[in-house]
């Protein structure tokens, strides 16, 4: 009898487990979902974009994200694999961000528009949007924009600032930077009250452009700029976005990332062997070693400045 309660016990924490774990969710919902239990709810067109949000048995809401391609058959797969990709990366340091898994392109799901192409399922963004009325941080912006006519060229000291509003946006700030994603507007960060949380989505942008390149030559700037200052709340701020951005680098090597990348591919089952897709995926992985290398320079710099700044104190 203690062996069955026992074993009814295990079945519990397993059953909870697969429940709570996001991505295990989403992989159930792909795989192994139950008749009838998804329903679409609505879709909207941005562009090239089929958003659809969907919903479960039990009310949980997920959104489908599906590109339109006019010309080359998926030439414009590779947001969607880039997306799933940084969400694993993500996962990695435990980022505030949505969990995106690939809908291959053989598998039909509730919100998929167009049958026989890949497809990405994402849980959904709880709280509000940061340009929404009533979030507490209304317009906050840590956007690391390129700024090429401008010497700090991707950051501001602004946003060192408003990295210290909250514990967890130097570690959003940090996984941008890592990824090259500069589109985290304010439509693509939420804001939860009630769990004191944010999360950030969108993520298609990534492993373009190398920030960490440019925030090195601002804050060797900074480094070299004796009337520069923090307080104490932007230099808590500053260390923990090094701390972040020292995580990403010894949990997510260039080959593990490379491989991770094609796993991805794998999986989605496109064909890679048109010309526009495969000189992406090569760009993708120049691009990896070339920013994981760029990475690595910013988190040493960030140590002389850190350093520094305690000096100063």
């Amino acid at each position: 009898m203690k062996y069955i309660y026992r074993m009814f016990i295990f079945f519990i924490i397993v059953c909870q487990s697969l429940f709570s774990n996001p991505r295990e969710q989403l992989n159930r919902l792909i795989y192994f979902p139950e008749k009838g239990e998804l329903n679409l709810l609505s879709v909207i067109k941005k562009g090239f974009t089929y958003i659809s949000i969907i919903k479960d048995q039990r009310g949980n809401k997920y959104c489908v994200k599906q590109m339109e391609d006019r010309t080359v058959p998926e030439r414009r797969a590779y947001k969607l694999i880039i997306e799933s990709f940084c969400s694993y990366i993500a996962e990695t340091i435990g980022a505030p961000m949505n969990v995106v898994e690939i809908i291959p392109k053989d598998i039909e799901l509730a919100g998929k528009i167009i049958g026989g192409r890949v497809a990405s399922l994402h849980t959904f963004a709880h709280g509000k949007q940061l340009n929404k009325p009533g979030c507490p941080y209304s317009y906050l912006d840590i956007r690391l924009r390129l700024y090429p006519q401008q010497r700090e060229g991707g950051i501001k000291r602004r946003i060192i600032t408003e990295m210290s509003r909250h514990n967890q946006l130097p570690i959003l700030v940090a996984f941008d930077t890592f990824v090259g994603n500069d589109d985290r507007s304010w439509n693509n960060l939420f804001y939860d009250q009630k769990s004191d949380q944010f999360c950030g989505i969108d993520m298609e942008q990534s492993f373009r452009r190398d920030l960490s390149q440019r925030l090195y030559q601002f804050f060797v700037g900074v480094f070299n700029n004796l009337s520069v200052q923090f307080n104490s709340s932007e230099l808590k701020a500053l260390i923990l976005y090094r701390n972040t951005l020292k995580k990403l680098l010894r949990k997510n090597k260039p080959e593990f990332l490379k491989e991770l990348l094609d796993e991805i591919i794998v999986k989605s089952k496109i064909d890679v062997s048109s010309e526009v897709l495969s000189n992406q995926i090569k760009k993708y992985k120049e691009n990896i070693d070339k920013m994981y290398i760029s990475a690595n320079k910013l988190a040493k710099i960030l140590d002389e400045v850190i350093e520094k700044q305690i000096a100063l104190k």
